[in-house]
């Protein structure tokens, strides 16, 4: 079973590539002080991925795959009902039968590629054919790119990119993005707000699709005044715990939130500390089912289920009697686990 990720800890994420850490993490290795930060990356990013919208009452699943699939596989994930399924496929560098396989799953169920190389010249004709299938593309850690890199990506035709990105850009790098006719949504997945020094490159950003903050903490005094000096809407996740008085009074002065993120246990406030978001939406992760008395907490805690989402991170199979509880909340609802 995957690592529990509701505390990660902190990690240079240059040194190891998205397998190798899903790898670590999937396989449960403890004592890996290096591996902090990827916790923070790369779970709260696959979590935050969405291939397709969440229908309320229903509970949907994101199957992660990162190795080549089967011929077998295939032929069972093609099978899956449609409209509940979604796949991400973490690959550095996919080629020719990767993307061929994906190709078969995507013309069945939504479907997104995580890179972390730009696609060579010679993938094209395969990257236009899942572009045309209605794939997402999402670059992971990558530097903007570069006049001939943006006309390749498109020449593809994906109907948006994103870019996921551990560390935020200078204005000089932000401004490569201009010019690029592909939607481009971006994730900051550094796990600390940005502040000051961020904020020039923040605002070069072209276009005007929301920034999602990644983070291990609240906002306070000097990431208000900075988040409200970054004119676009903004989305925050915080892994880890829920926000506490001083942390209120700075929420509450930070203009063009539109979601709040939390990956942490059900808080002890239960109800009344959901409540306190008020018409914020809300996506709760979660890394295992708890009582029935927390969901109904959070369900409860607004009129209309599509102001609070959740998602169960687990690898281990789902109990039929959760599966049921979470359902029964009537909340648009995700799983997401291992396909291999």
């Amino acid at each position: 079973a995957r690592v529990a990720t509701s505390d990660p800890l902190w990690f240079p994420a240059s040194t190891m590539n998205i397998r190798s850490i899903l790898t670590v993490l999937l396989l449960g290795v403890s004592g890996a002080a290096e591996l902090t930060h990827a916790q923070t990356e790369v779970n709260g990013l696959q979590r935050t991925l969405q291939a397709a919208p969440l229908k309320a009452g229903a509970l949907h699943e994101r199957w992660i795959v990162k190795d080549l699939p089967t011929d077998e596989e295939v032929r069972t994930w093609t099978k899956l009902p449609q409209g509940l399924h979604e796949f991400l496929f973490i690959w550095p560098n996919p080629y020719g039968t990767n993307l061929k396989r994906a190709l078969e799953i995507a013309r069945v169920h939504p479907a997104q590629v995580m890179i972390e190389q730009y696609p060579a010249p010679g993938t094209a004709s395969d990257w236009r054919a899942l572009a045309q299938a209605g794939v997402k593309l999402v670059l992971w850690n990558l530097r903007f790119p570069t006049q001939s890199e943006r006309d390749l990506i498109d020449s593809f035709g994906f109907k948006e990119v994103i870019y996921a990105r551990n560390s935020y850009p200078g204005k000089e790098e932000s401004v490569l993005l201009r010019g690029m006719k592909t939607p481009v949504t971006l994730t900051f997945t550094t796990g600390k707000l940005p502040q000051y020094e961020n904020i020039e490159g923040l605002s070069a950003i072209p276009g005007n699709s929301p920034l999602l903050f990644v983070s291990r903490e609240w906002p306070l005094g000097f990431h208000r005044d900075t988040l409200n000096l970054i004119e676009r809407e903004k989305r925050l996740r915080v892994m880890g715990y829920y926000p506490s008085k001083e942390h209120w009074r700075e929420l509450d002065q930070i203009e063009q939130i539109v979601e709040i993120q939390i990956a942490a246990p059900p808080p002890v406030e239960g109800k009344t500390m959901w409540e306190r978001f008020g018409d914020m939406p809300l996506t709760w992760t979660i890394d295992n089912v708890p009582g029935a008395a927390a969901l109904q907490a959070y369900a409860a805690s607004h009129a209309d289920p599509k102001k609070r989402a959740l998602v169960l991170d687990q690898d281990f199979p789902l109990r039929q009697e959760d599966r049921e509880l979470i359902q029964t909340q009537g909340l648009p609802s995700l799983w997401i686990h291992s396909a291999q």
